[in-house]
């Protein structure tokens, strides 16, 4: 009896020693900074914990003409930071406001503001992935393969160690019918200017939509054939906005996927 007592007492103890444990750190607040001049020309930092930290750019999604730079998973910065990374999210200039192309600028010049101050924002210059959602995934997948966007900071896409696309969209746009002139158009395919210099290598996940599954491959194939690594990851389970919504939670398998790649481009670079 007394024996079965002690057992039922230290159960009854396991949630209140668990909740005692310590937990990782809340991610302090992040500091907002001014790339531009406009006021969506803004970004979220948060600085890593050692000095010469990797540094993680998420760029939103929302059509081309919607977001914002806190349209991120309530992990996410908290989980990068652990991994003992820098986190950055960016704001950029909006269609109609702006073209495509000009918004492509604001991120490619957001990449050049951090990593021109790369010695007081303590990162490590050679080590960037970019995390493009959606629409976000063509500005990132287009700075990454077309040297026009990053030449005006003195950059080109090789300084991109990786790029990983959340169902990237306009990668590979099918030609729009009736007429109108597409928001994407040709120039502005990452697909079209996938010969090199490229970033070091992309990553696309997939969820759910078949017409980016079918982006994706496409972009993928024409990366190859330049010579530049690119693998599609099929999450299943998942969903569009979920793969922001959940990137950073424990036993999420985006994040998984996502982690060992961020690894595998960094491990390069240090060679």
């Amino acid at each position: 009896m007394r024996k079965l007592v002690l057992i039922l007492t230290g159960l009854m103890l396991l949630p209140l020693l668990a909740a005692a444990q310590p937990r990782p750190a809340a991610p302090a607040a992040p500091q907002e900074m001014a790339y531009g001049r406009d006021p969506l020309q803004r970004l979220d930092f948060w600085r890593g914990r050692g000095p010469g930290a990797p540094l993680i750019v998420f760029v939103h999604g929302g059509g081309w003409s919607s977001g914002d730079k806190a349209w991120i998973g309530d992990a996410t910065a908290g989980h990068f930071l652990d991994q003992g990374y820098a986190y950055a999210s960016i704001n950029y200039r909006l269609v109609p406001t702006v073209t495509v192309e000009q918004q492509t600028q604001d991120v490619a010049d957001a990449v050049g503001f951090l990593l021109t101050r790369a010695d007081q924002l303590g990162l490590d210059r050679r080590k960037v992935v970019i995390i493009g959602h959606s629409s976000g995934g063509q500005n990132s997948a287009l700075i990454a393969t077309d040297p026009r966007f990053l030449q005006k900071s003195g950059l080109d896409p090789s300084v991109l160690s990786g790029v990983v696309l959340l169902e990237g969209a306009g990668l590979a746009p099918r030609p729009q019918q009736g007429g109108r002139a597409p928001l994407v158009g040709p120039a502005l395919s990452p697909t079209n200017n996938a010969a090199r210099p490229n970033a070091g290598a992309f990553l696309m996940l997939i969820a759910t939509s078949e017409d980016l599954r079918r982006q994706a491959g496409v972009f993928a194939a024409a990366l190859r054939a330049a010579g530049t690594p690119a693998r599609i990851e099929d999450i299943p389970g998942s969903g569009h906005n979920e793969l922001v919504e959940y990137l950073g939670r424990p036993g999420d398998r985006a994040t998984e996927v996502v982690d060992a790649f961020a690894r595998q481009v960094f491990a390069a670079q240090a060679r």
